[in-house]
């Protein structure tokens, strides 16, 4: 009896601990560790695209908590306090759609399913290959999420409201269950999303997490990860094929590797990859984009409003692969005759690419870089390539011909028109920037 009592009175001590830091109040709430434009953060690949979802840090009582009701189940006790720093999670779980952008190919036999039904018959194997793909695809730090960061967010992380189900104590308004799915996957997104407006995340289909599989125990360990090996890979979240009971929140399931069927699918996480005017106190020195098809290395500028500034300029080869440019050389030569208005646009699809707020290094920043002994003085001229000497001559002749045809036409009275020669047409309308450029990635 003596027994029960205290484990009873620790559990209580949890769930009021886990009251006071899971719900904190309003104002707390508004307060991010990433400015709200990068809360929810949309990606795309290949022309599909998905977001993702910023989770806070913050501690939670994990496992059998009382609105779980969850007597039948022993895999999910004993509820413990875990700690978890700040990352990203899929707002929708992984579709056809996006698995075909990134792999190449459908993946499910059915023929009916719709490209944003959720990616099926996938074993752990075919979801960690997904990821790695995808971060190669994007350079980022995408994965699987933690069992533990999983349900810290099916929970609704700081904004939850200790529902059974991820979003409500009705698994109907929320998922897709044995009585309302009809035995097969739904496109995602269709039912009501919790509080962190995530969806799906208690049916539709389970979900793959990184963890070996093992049984809870007391002791209190930021950030779990499993143990180091094990036989069985986690699954959480319940699938169309699942009853109420095996559908909560903190229902474990757990599978071998290699196990797959209809119902088993993914949703993406991802490390928390934005620096921030916080964390500028002590920056990471160097960050890693990717720009077309290459990983280009950014250096942080320590100005009165800090940057990173990107370590080359940009290439013909980086211009071809972002702006799908099919006249333009595919070289490592530095590009040079582009107007400034294509410059802002090659740096908005880097920033849609890579999720990073992207800009044209200016003047100011270059001097800012270089001030700061991250640029040599003269790094524009020492990484120019021959190709653009000539480039920048070749238009410098051209310019004198179109000012001295100008002076002329001014002389006899008549329009001189230049549509004969297109470069001299171009430069007559736009004006084009006569050096390489290249990106900064600005901290939010």
């Amino acid at each position: 009896m003596h027994l029960v009592m205290k484990n009873t009175i620790h559990l209580l001590l949890l769930v009021v601990g886990a009251i006071l830091v899971v719900s904190p109040s309003a104002s707390a709430r508004e307060k991010h560790a990433v400015p709200d434009s990068m809360v929810v953060r949309t990606f795309e690949v290949n022309g599909v695209s998905f977001q993702m979802r910023y989770v806070d840090a913050g501690t939670f009582v994990m496992g059998a908590t009382p609105e779980q009701r969850s007597d039948k189940v022993s895999s999910d006790r004993p509820a413990h306090c875990v700690s978890l720093s700040h990352y990203y999670i899929g707002v929708q779980e992984v579709t056809q759609a996006l698995w075909l952008a990134v792999m190449g190919e459908w993946r499910s036999p059915e023929e009916w399913t719709d490209p944003q039904a959720p990616a099926n018959w996938l074993n752990w194997h075919d979801a960690q290959l997904f990821v790695k793909r995808l971060d190669s695809i994007t350079g980022l730090p995408f994965r699987l999420p933690t069992e533990a960061e999983w349900e810290y967010a099916a929970r609704g992380a700081h904004y939850s409201r200790s529902f059974r189900f991820a979003g409500s104590d009705r698994s109907e308004e929320v998922g897709w269950g044995l009585m309302n799915a009809g035995h097969h996957v739904h496109p995602v997104m269709q039912k009501k999303a919790n509080e962190l407006g995530l969806y799906d995340m208690t049916g539709n289909v389970s979900e793959w997490c990184s963890d070996w599989f093992a049984p809870y125990y007391m002791a209190t360990e930021p950030n779990p990860q499993g143990p180091a090996e094990g036989e069985e890979k986690v699954l959480r979240g319940g699938s169309w094929d699942n009853c109420e009971d095996n559908r909560h929140i903190s229902y474990r399931l757990h599978r071998a590797p290699d196990y797959m069927f209809s119902d088993c699918g993914l949703r993406l996480a991802m490390t928390v990859d934005i620096p921030t005017k916080e964390a500028a106190k002590e920056p990471a020195m160097t960050m890693r984009v990717k720009v077309g098809k290459k990983v280009v290395l950014f250096r942080y500028v320590a100005a009165e409003n800090p940057f990173y500034v990107a370590e080359s300029e940009v290439t013909c080869q980086q211009w071809k692969e972002v702006m799908k440019d099919e006249d333009m050389e595919k070289n490592k030569l530095v590009l040079t005759g582009v107007k400034r208005s294509e410059q802002l646009e090659f740096a908005e699809r880097v920033s849609k690419q890579s999720g990073q707020s992207m800009g044209i290094a200016t003047e100011e920043d270059l001097a800012a870089a270089k001030a700061a002994g991250v640029l040599d003085e003269g790094s524009f001229v020492k990484e120019a390539s021959q190709q653009y000497k000539k480039s920048l001559a070749e238009q410098v002749k051209r310019r004198k011909a179109l000012k001295n045809a100008s002076k002329w036409g001014e002389l006899i009275g008549v329009r001189v028109s230049v549509g004969d020669d297109p470069v001299l047409n171009e430069l007559s309308h736009n004006p084009v920037e006569d050096r390489p450029f290249r990106l900064v990635l600005y901290i939010p």
